[in-house]
Parts: structure tokens; sequence; C-alpha cells
């Protein structure tokens, strides 16, 4: 009953949302920005929401954001149809 856990529920759901989701030698999305085009089909078939579109010189591209929080699932490289997202176990790439 969420009545009789009170403030106790509410810190356990924030506690999920701040757990890292990712296990160690999970490889995670790199994003080649030169080759997104800012499509967005990745951004929505994202699970967890991690991906988004952000614009710089008025050029769109995708984002991953709390990749602490990404499982791998990979859905994001399937779907991108311009081969611009890799996956690659932290450590294994260039802004690591």
């Amino acid at each position: 009953d969420p009545q009789r856990l009170g403030n106790r529920s509410a810190t356990l759901i924030d506690t999920l949302h701040t757990m890292p989701t990712t296990f160690p030698g999970t490889a995670v999305p790199v994003i080649n920005t030169s080759g997104c085009t800012g499509c967005g089909r990745c951004v929505g078939t994202c699970p967890l929401h991690l991906l988004s579109l952000e614009a710089k010189n008025w050029v769109k591209s995708a984002v991953i954001h709390a990749v602490e929080k990404c499982t791998g699932c990979g859905k994001c490289k399937t779907i991108c149809p311009f081969n611009a997202i890799q996956m690659r176990r932290p450590g294994t790439y260039p802004d690591a």
C-alpha cells in the first residue's frame, strides 16, 4: 500500500533511478556525429530514453546522456540506417 510506505517508497524509487545499470564490460553506444544525420530513430527506440538530439552550428546529431545507465541492448545501433552508432566497451574509444 503506497500510503503506508510514505517517504520510504519515494526514497526507494529515487535510489533506483540513480543507480547505474551498466555492468562492467557492457558495450555502450558511441555516436559518430559526422555520420549521424539527426533523423532521431535511435532516440525513439531507446527504452530508457537516454538519447536525445542536439543541434550544434545548425546541425543535429544524437547524444547519449547518463551512459552509466545504458544496459547495452543495442537497439539504437540496430535501428540507425546510417551506421553512425557503434557499441563499444568503456575504455575502448577515445573519450573514455
